[in-house]
C-alpha cells in the first residue's frame, strides 16, 4: 500500500510539472523581454535623428537588419540594450517590412517591444530552437496574404541558413508584393572553395524561388538579407565573395544603386561595401536608399540596417 501511494505521489508530481512547464516557460519569456526602463543613450538618439518620413510617391518602407545573437561563443553582446535600441530605430524609420537576421531566443523575447502593429512571421520551431531567419511586418499598413520558407540544407545551421517570405497586401492602395528574408553562409578563407559551392548553391535556390514567386502571384518580389557577399569595389577581399554578389545581380537590382535619393551615416559611406542588400526582382520603383551608418549604431549590431522606400 505504501509503494502505491508513493508511486500515485510521484505520478502527481509528474503531471503537475508536465501541465507547469508552459507557464514556466512563458514565465522565463516573458521575464527574459523586460528591457528595462529609462532612455537609450544620447549619442544613439543623435545618430538616428533624421528626416525619416516616407519618400515622396513611395508605398512601402522595406528594412534589412542583422540584429548579432546574444551568443558570447558566436562573438554576440547582452541583448537587451541593443534591442532597446533597435526598437527605437523601428519607432523612427517605421519600416512596413524588416528583413531580420541572427534573431536568437534573448532576441525573439526581447523583439515583443517592438511598436503596436508589428508581428513576426511563424518565429519559433520547437522549444527554444528559433528559426533565426525571419520576417516581421507592421499589420496596421499590411495585410498578411500567404507566407512560407524554404530551408538550405547544406548549409552550416538550417535556423540560420533559409528564406522565408510573405505575400502582402498595402491597406491604403490594396497593391501586392512579395518580401523575403534570408542569410548566406559565408567563406571563412580566400580559398575556401567548399563553402563557396554552398553559397553558389544557396544563390541557385534563392533566385529560383524569387523567380517562382514573381510569377505564381505576378507582384515585384523584394529581399533583404545578409548574403555574406559584398559588391566588388577595391576594399572588397575574395573572402567577401564578390562573385556571389555579382551572380545575384544578374537577376536582381540592388535598390542601392537604383535609388533615385541615396543616404548614409558618418561611420561608412555608400561606396564602402557591405554584406547586407535589399533586391527587386520585378517592376518597381525604388525612391530612396538609406545606409543607417550613423556614428553610434554600431552599438547595436555588427551590421548597420538598411532600408529602401518603393512605388509599386
Amino acid at each position: 500500500m505504501k509503494k502505491k501511494k508513493i508511486f500515485k505521489i510521484i505520478a502527481v508530481t509528474l503531471c503537475a510539472a508536465v501541465a507547469a512547464a508552459p507557464l514556466v516557460g512563458a514565465g522565463v519569456y516573458y521575464a527574459r523581454g523586460i528591457l528595462g526602463k529609462g532612455e537609450t543613450p544620447k549619442e544613439f538618439r543623435e545618430s538616428i535623428r533624421n528626416d525619416a518620413s516616407l519618400a515622396n510617391d513611395a508605398e512601402i518602407r522595406i528594412m534589412s537588419a542583422n540584429l548579432l545573437v546574444g551568443y558570447k561563443s558566436w562573438g554576440g553582446r547582452e541583448v537587451k540594450p541593443r534591442a532597446k535600441m533597435f526598437c527605437e530605430v523601428l519607432d523612427t524609420y517605421k519600416p512596413d517590412v524588416i528583413g531580420l537576421q541572427e534573431v536568437c531566443d534573448g532576441w525573439f523575447a526581447a523583439l515583443r517591444n517592438m511598436p503596436d502593429g508589428y508581428k513576426i512571421i511563424t518565429p519559433l520551431a520547437t522549444g527554444v530552437f528559433v528559426n533565426m531567419t525571419a520576417l516581421a511586418y507592421n499589420s496596421n499598413t499590411l495585410e498578411l496574404i500567404e507566407n512560407g520558407k524554404i530551408v538550405f540544407n547544406e548549409g552550416n545551421n538550417p535556423r540560420l541558413r533559409r528564406v522565408v517570405w510573405g505575400l502582402f497586401e498595402v491597406k491604403t492602395t490594396g497593391k501586392r508584393f512579395v518580401a523575403t528574408s534570408t542569410h548566406f553562409d559565408l567563406m571563412s578563407s580566400d580559398g575556401d572553395s567548399e563553402k563557396k559551392a554552398i553559397m553558389q548553391s544557396e544563390a541557385d535556390k534563392f533566385i529560383k524561388l524569387s523567380n517562382e514567386l514573381r510569377e505564381k502571384y505576378s507582384v515585384p518580389v523584394i529581399s533583404t538579407g545578409d548574403y555574406n557577399a559584398m559588391e566588388r569595389t577595391p576594399e572588397t577581399r575574395p573572402v567577401d565573395a564578390p562573385e556571389i554578389y555579382e551572380y545575384l545581380t544578374d537577376t536582381f537590382t540592388d535598390c542601392k544603386f537604383a535609388a533615385e535619393n541615396r543616404k548614409c551615416g558618418n561611420a561608412w559611406a555608400l561606396e564602402q561595401p557591405v554584406y547586407d542588400h535589399i533586391f527587386l526582382n520585378g517592376e518597381a520603383k525604388v525612391k530612396n536608399y538609406e545606409l543607417l551608418s550613423g556614428d553610434y549604431l554600431s552599438t547595436m549590431s555588427d551590421h548597420y540596417p538598411i532600408y529602401a522606400d518603393i512605388e509599386l
